[in-house]
């Protein structure tokens, strides 16, 4: 992997400041009240070399033999650009982890009672990418899903509500005890309830026109569609 583009986040303290550092017009929940905390997140560019025998492997030990694999992709590039995107958090949240080794494998510290308030909402544009012709994508993030703790059957339910470029552009939460689909503003969406021991208890994933949502909450994940509902 190169890393061609690595952008650094930006905090910003006005939505027309917001709009300006990422290139779109944000939303937010008007159900949310007090000052929110705005961050631009940078863009990121990285590039790819193909290795087919490799690709394989992955695909072998995943048990998804039936993939097609083109022997023409050998040594092509893939190219991913994740582009600028706008974190906005209301309420009493835990601190992120610390960008250590062990920080990245624990994740975020455990919620306790006090980040019930807690509201992140992440808006992004999708990845744009370049993949040579042949190469599927989409069973590589289903083997990345499945790594970050779903099943193969949620997994493979994803592209109902994202596509593989919408899922690359945002995070997802670990220990997940249930999937549920949802409907936002007349888009399918996906409510993921985590086991609660580390980082947010919920997130709620959709996208719409050119954005994709991560909302996020630390309470209680029967609130969370009257949130997503709210932003505008």
């Amino acid at each position: 992997v190169n890393v061609e583009l690595d952008e650094p986040d930006q905090p910003v303290s006005t939505v027309a400041a917001a709009a300006n550092a990422t290139g779109f017009a944000p939303q937010l929940p008007t159900s949310q009240t007090g000052a929110p905390t705005m961050v631009a997140m940078g863009a990121h560019t990285i590039d790819m070399t193909v290795d087919i025998a490799q690709l394989r492997t992955i695909f072998a030990e995943a048990g998804k033999t039936a993939v097609p694999l083109p022997e023409s992709a050998q040594g092509s590039k893939v190219v991913l650009r994740t582009p600028r995107a706008l974190r906005t958090q209301y309420g009493n949240c835990p601190p992120p982890a610390a960008n250590t080794i062990q920080g990245q494998v624990q994740g975020p510290p455990p919620p306790s009672t006090d980040n019930a308030s807690c509201i992140v909402l992440v808006e992004t544009p999708a990845v744009s990418a370049d993949v040579p012709p042949g190469l599927d994508m989409g069973p590589l993030m289903e083997i990345a899903l499945e790594l970050s703790g779903m099943s193969p059957v949620q997994a493979q339910s994803l592209p109902h509500t994202l596509d593989w470029k919408s899922a690359l552009a945002i995070s997802f939460p670990r220990n997940l005890r249930s999937i549920e689909a949802k409907d936002v503003h007349g888009a399918p969406a996906m409510l993921l309830v985590t086991a609660g021991r580390r980082g947010p208890t919920w997130e709620l994933l959709w996208a719409k026109g050119p954005l994709v949502y991560a909302l996020t909450g630390y309470g209680n994940s029967a609130d969370a569609l009257a949130v997503a509902n709210s932003i505008e």
